[in-house]
């Protein structure tokens, strides 16, 4: 009877891990799950030439001009990390929130973006960058100047 009652406390421990993977995946944020295995860059690498805070909000600014836009969450980790690089400055990012508040869906915008992962960085429909990155690469990416 023990065992019994161990076999089925580990199907339902299955049945309900594999429905919570299905669920998450059903929101659509993993299905790039190479991108957030192989980053383009260290993700934990900071700009160390980047101290002044002018120069983060002048590279902000351009970034902004130029319509790169950052699409995250406000719960995604990464997304959080990758606006703190840029300190106080984050406020002149074009920042498109993927999943409003009390939803489980994606937004509109991030729906027509067609977001899969965050953070992303788009420029146009041909230059994405998926995952966390580099104000150096961030900075290839868009021809704005870092300093």
């Amino acid at each position: 009877m023990k065992n019994l009652n161990l076999y089925i406390f580990i199907i339902i421990a299955i049945t309900l891990t594999a429905g919570i993977v299905f669920y998450i995946n059903s929101l659509g944020f993993y299905d790039s799950f190479l991108a957030t295995l192989i980053p383009l860059t260290q993700p934990e690498t900071r700009n160390k030439q980047v101290e002044n805070t002018a120069s983060l909000e002048n590279f902000a600014k351009c970034l902004s001009e130029e319509e790169v836009k950052l699409y995250g969450t406000a719960w995604d980790g990464h997304t959080q990390n990758q606006k703190e690089i840029f300190g106080e400055a984050k406020k002149y990012l074009l920042y498109i929130e993927c999943v409003e508040e009390e939803k489980e869906e994606l937004t509109p915008e991030c729906r027509a973006a067609n977001i899969k992962s965050v953070p992303t960085w788009i420029l146009t429909e041909n230059r994405i960058i998926i995952g966390m990155t580099t104000l150096e690469v961030l900075s290839e990416f868009s021809g704005c100047p870092i300093k």
